[in-house]
C-alpha cells in the first residue's frame, strides 16, 4: 500500500518520497514533512472502505507513529479515541494537521455540499465520502502557489466547529459556464461559456487569447507532468472539441423531431472565428457540420448492415475506411481528454467581475466571492451568510493568477474569514 512504501521502505529518508513532501510541506524540518504525509495521504486513501468511519481519520495516528519513530519526534496526533462523535473526531484532526501545517491543503479534500445541509463544518472534509472537488493533490500541492508563499494564520476561534483565518477578498463570481455534466452526458456545445468569454476582451489578462485560456483553464493549465501545459495540448483540445461538437449536433439531430439546432453551437462559432489564434484552437461552424455528417453516415452504414436488406462489399469497405479515418482523427485528442475528465471532475467554468475564468465546485453561484486564504496554494470560493461567517464552497482555479500574480496586480487587504 501507498503508506507501507512511504513509511517502511525508505519512508522520509527515500530522496524522491522526501522532495515531494517538500514541496507539498513547503518546510523542511521533521514535523513539516509529516504533515505533508498526512495531507498527502487523506487525499489518496479517502476512497478506502472502513468498518468504523472514524478510522479513515485514526488510522493515521499508527502511520504518524512509524513516521516519527523514522524522524525522532513526537507524534502531534491525539491517540484515537471511540467515545466521540464522527463529525467531532473529523474536526478536531483536521484542525490539528492544519495547526501544525504550513499550508492548508487539508482545505482541498473538502467535498461539494449544495445543500448545506451537511453536519459536518464547510471547512472539515467528509473522509467517509469517497470524492472530493480539489483539483489533483500534485497540482494543489506542488503547482500552484496563489498566496505567494504565506503561512497559515489562524485566529482564535469562538468555538471548535468554526475555523477562522486570514483571507483577502480578490474578485466575485458573475457568470456560469457549463459543468463537467452538461460537457460530458449532456454534450452540451459550450453554449453558455462561449457567451461569458465572448464578452471579455479578445486578448486575456495574460496576454493569451480567449480559446487558448478556454483549453487551459479546462485542464487547469496541467498535462504531461507540466503546468503550465505544453503547447502542443491545443491540438488535442482542436479535435476534441470537433468531436464533442460534431456529436452534440448529431445526438440532437438523431433523438429529436425538429432536426439540428446549430443555433446552440453558434456562440462557439463566433468565439472560434473571433480572432485568428481562436480559429487554430477551435474548430468553426462548418467543419463541426461536416464531421457530424461523417457521424451520421457511418451510423447509417451501421443500421443498413445490420438490415435484411444488407450491403454491397464496396459499401462495407467504404464504411470502414471512414470509420477507421474518424478514429484515427480522434485519438488526437486523448492528450486532452484524459487531462479535462481528470481535472474537471465536479466542476464548472465560471467567469468574474474583474474577468478572469475559472473552474469552481458544481455548487459555485453567481455573486460568490473568490478568496485568497492565508496559507493556501490556489483559490476558494466562499458563500457569505448574514451574520458575517461564510462557508467554504470549494477549491477554484483561476486562470492568470495561479502563482501569486493577485497581489501584484492590486494592493489586497486581509481581513479576518470566519468559515462555519
Amino acid at each position: 500500500m501507498v503508506y507501507r512504501k512511504h513509511v517502511t521502505c525508505g519512508g522520509p529518508y527515500e530522496s524522491g518520497q522526501r522532495k515531494y513532501l517538500e514541496r507539498i510541506s513547503a518546510g523542511l524540518k521533521p514535523t513539516d514533512l509529516l504533515m505533508g504525509e498526512l495531507n498527502s495521504l487523506l487525499h489518496s486513501m479517502r476512497h478506502r472502505k472502513a468498518t468504523d468511519l472514524r478510522d479513515h481519520i485514526y488510522a493515521l495516528y499508527g502511520i504518524a507513529n512509524r513516521f516519527c519513530q523514522h524522524m525522532d519526534i513526537a507524534n502531534p496526533l491525539a491517540a484515537p479515541d471511540y467515545h466521540g462523535a464522527l463529525v467531532q473526531t473529523y474536526t478536531e484532526y483536521c484542525r490539528t494537521i492544519m495547526e501544525k501545517s504550513n499550508t492548508l491543503l487539508l482545505l482541498s479534500n473538502v467535498e461539494d455540499k449544495p445543500d448545506e445541509s451537511s453536519q459536518f463544518p464547510s471547512w472539515v472534509p467528509n473522509f467517509s465520502k469517497g470524492w472530493t472537488i480539489g483539483l489533483p493533490s500534485t497540482g494543489s500541492g506542488t503547482y500552484y502557489d496563489a498566496a505567494k508563499g504565506s503561512r497559515p494564520l489562524l485566529f482564535p476561534r469562538p468555538d471548535k466547529y468554526r475555523l477562522v483565518l486570514k483571507g483577502y477578498c480578490f474578485d466575485t463570481v458573475t457568470s456560469l459556464g457549463e459543468s463537467d455534466f452538461e460537457l460530458g452526458r449532456s454534450r452540451s456545445p459550450f453554449t453558455k461559456t462561449a457567451r461569458s468569454l465572448l464578452e471579455l476582451p479578445t486578448k486575456y489578462a495574460t496576454g493569451e487569447d480567449r480559446a487558448e485560456v478556454l483549453w487551459r483553464t479546462l485542464i487547469a493549465d496541467q498535462a504531461q507532468d507540466q503546468c503550465p501545459a505544453p503547447p502542443e495540448i491545443a491540438d488535442a483540445f482542436r479535435e476534441h472539441m470537433l468531436m464533442h461538437n460534431s456529436m452534440a449536433i448529431f445526438d440532437t439531430a438523431s433523438f429529436s423531431d425538429k432536426g439540428p439546432e446549430p443555433e446552440t453551437i453558434k456562440p462557439l462559432a463566433q468565439l472560434a472565428t473571433s480572432t485568428p489564434e481562436a480559429l487554430r484552437m477551435i474548430p468553426s461552424l462548418p467543419e463541426i457540420l461536416e464531421r457530424k455528417d461523417i457521424y451520421a453516415e457511418i451510423q447509417a452504414t451501421r443500421e443498413l448492415e445490420r438490415s435484411e436488406q444488407g450491403l454491397t462489399q464496396d459499401q462495407i469497405q467504404r464504411g470502414n475506411t471512414m470509420l477507421q479515418g474518424v478514429l484515427t482523427k480522434e485519438t488526437k485528442a486523448l492528450p486532452f481528454a484524459r487531462q479535462i475528465n481528470t481535472i474537471f471532475n465536479r466542476k464548472r467554468l465560471v467567469t468574474t467581475s474583474k474577468g478572469f475564468v475559472g473552474a469552481a465546485s458544481l455548487s459555485t453561484r453567481e455573486g460568490e466571492k473568490v478568496d485568497l486564504l492565508s496559507g493556501v496554494r490556489v483559490h476558494f470560493v466562499l458563500r457569505a451568510r448574514s451574520d458575517g461567517t461564510h462557508i467554504l464552497v470549494g477549491e477554484s482555479y483561476v486562470h492568470g493568477i495561479m502563482q501569486g500574480e493577485a497581489f501584484e496586480r492590486e494592493q489586497l487587504v486581509g481581513s479576518q474569514v470566519t468559515l462555519v
